[in-house]
């Protein structure tokens, strides 16, 4: 599908200069990002700001890309749908040398898209909102949108090469796990535009598993977990010591967006600080992956309840989780080396630690200073280190170290990445 450049892109576009970014310059497209507030901005080599029109009804940007030779960039754009408490993708949008292009294939959901390796053209996999029927790839030229080939599975039938791999670009390695953790920090400072930074980064990284604490709801918030869940596509255990029937619940979760074998939850004790596990076991390349999410006692002088709480903590992992690879994430409000987490680290691999052993205490932090005093690395995901269960870490990374554009930080924790390999 080939439609003009419409007014709303064209008006940015001589605000920005976009006008003279042609073919023929050396121009080429540096930075695409989602802010907070869900809007695309994109910057030239030249340092160009562009700020891209919303299509009639969209209301948000996602899966933002730049291809290989820096001539084009593209996004999803995302509209409202009845059936679902989130927007959907419903198109992709390509802006190339100053010229927008729109496709929208078969009128579904465009589930992933990616540029060719030469940049000349985009691919895309479309299906139903809840995944998995109506799957319909198409491959489209760049310069002229010219559709180049299409496909539909059906049984017996080989996908061509270039949706292979789309889909291999999409699925992520199949023997390398991608796990964060992150503490929400409630609905404190600005939820909403917080909310927008953290689902933009979550999409491009697509974790396997998603620990988070601080999760809370009331009657004025839906819970802010299973909002991330519909966000992106995943299951959500909650895991909190209020019951169900009390209007205002505080806890943690673990999403994940494939299929879950079990869950559970339990209090830690002492029953008196309110601190409870999350645990997920799900399906991940044919083997079965257990995941836990806690937060521990927060106050400097609390050593010893934090030992008490990992105490029961390992405790329950013992007991519940099966015969494949173990991760235990979360905010334990306490560095390595004091006597409670040592406790944690003679059986369990600290994965930023493994990959940085000697990185510094800033490097290592993931507590944002600016919002109070900075009691240094305090989240941590853990692996087992040896035997079945053993994962072993490949990167780590601390994320929302730096404030978007428009100054909203994710959160007043860092959050924490790491990538495990199965051995």
């Amino acid at each position: 599908m080939n439609t003009p450049l419409r007014n709303g892109l064209l008006a940015c576009g001589l605000a920005a200069g976009l006008l003279g970014f042609s073919g023929a310059g050396t121009e080429t497209y540096r930075r695409a990002d989602i802010d907070s507030l869900a809007q695309l901005q994109i910057v030239t080599s030249a340092n160009r700001r562009i700020v891209p029109a919303k299509l009639s009804g969209q209301v948000g940007f996602e899966q933002a890309a730049i291809s290989a030779n820096g001539r084009a960039v593209g996004w999803l754009a995302l509209f409202p749908n009845a059936t679902t408490s989130y927007p959907i993708p419903l198109a992709l949008v390509v802006l190339e040398n100053g010229r927008r292009r729109e496709f929208r294939g078969e009128g579904l959901p465009i589930r992933q898209w990616a540029f060719s390796p030469d940049g000349k053209q985009v691919r895309f996999r479309q299906e139903t909102v809840h995944g998995g029927l109506g799957i319909h790839y198409e491959q489209r030229d760049v310069a002229t949108g010219r559709l180049v080939a299409q496909f539909d599975p059906a049984a017996g039938r080989t996908p061509p090469a270039w949706a292979q791999e789309l889909d291999a670009s999409s699925a992520g390695s199949p023997d390398t796990l991608t796990v964060v953790t992150l503490n929400l920090w409630h609905d404190s400072h600005e939820w909403p535009r917080r909310l927008n930074v953290i689902v933009a980064e979550m999409r491009r990284i697509r974790p396997d598993v998603l620990c988070l604490q601080e999760v809370l709801q009331n009657p004025e918030l839906r819970n802010q977990a299973e909002t991330l869940g519909d966000s992106l596509g995943c299951h959500v255990l909650f895991a909190s010591v209020d019951g169900p029937d009390r209007p205002k619940r505080y806890g943690n979760a673990v999403l994940t967006p494939h299929r879950v074998v079990s869950e559970g939850a339990r209090n830690l004790e002492p029953a008196d600080d309110y601190r409870a596990v999350g645990h997920v076991r799900f399906e991940w390349h044919g083997r079965e992956i257990d995941a836990y999410s806690t937060h521990l006692h927060h106050t400097t002088a609390g050593g010893s309840i934090r030992a008490t709480q990992i105490r029961h903590l390992l405790a329950y992992v013992d007991s519940t989780r099966g015969k494949g690879p173990t991760v235990i994430a979360g905010d334990f409000n306490a560095e390595l080396g004091t006597p409670e987490m040592d406790l944690v680290a003679a059986r369990y691999l600290d994965a930023f630690r493994a990959v940085h052993p000697n990185a510094s205490r800033s490097e290592a932090v993931t507590f944002n200073a600016r919002f109070g005093v900075d009691p240094g690395a305090i989240d941590h995901i853990f692996v087992v280190p040896e035997g079945a269960r053993r994962l072993v870490p490949v990167t780590t990374e601390v994320l929302f170290r730096s404030v978007g554009p428009d100054s909203v930080w994710a959160s007043d924790h860092y959050s924490v990445v790491a990538k495990l390999r199965l051995p």
